[in-house]
């Protein structure tokens, strides 16, 4: 056995025992809520989130097709610590969650699927509140089926 080969195989295997560690921090609980109370639960501990208006939203109020639908979330929010994305009407409401680090810029860009019509909340979580935005997107072509 060559340096090289060893040290891929050692590489390797440090990535193996990794993996598991990492995927235990994921919220696998709040992602197979079933209602948005659930997800606000498990996720959020049970916080209720305030309109604000210093969230934005992007996202096209009539989607043709609810299998990739474009969404942009921003705020002037200060010291921004999580956005989550939240659609009604899906199976599992809580679609995403972005965590951001001390001095990132609070900004989230994806592609949704709807399974119909709904309502799509953005969650920004903020200094232990927790603030929402949300819009109705009809969709033509459910994106879930």
């Amino acid at each position: 056995m060559h340096r090289r080969e060893f040290l891929q195989g050692l590489s390797s295997v440090a990535l193996i025992l990794a993996v598991p560690r990492l995927w235990a921090t994921w919220p696998q609980q709040a992602f197979f809520s079933e209602s948005i109370a659930d997800v606000l639960r498990t996720y959020f501990s049970g916080m209720k989130p305030e309109a604000s208006d210093l969230i934005q939203l992007k996202i096209p109020s009539l989607a043709e097709n609810g299998a990739v639908v474009p969404v942009n979330v921003a705020t002037d929010i200060k010291q921004v610590e999580a956005i989550a994305i939240i659609v009604q009407q899906n199976p599992f409401p809580l679609s995403a969650v972005h965590e951001f680090r001390e001095q990132s810029l609070p900004f989230l860009s994806l592609r949704l699927k709807l399974a119909e019509s709904s309502k799509v909340m953005a969650l920004v979580y903020s200094q232990n509140r927790l603030y929402m935005k949300e819009k109705f997107v009809e969709v033509t072509i459910g994106g879930c089926g």
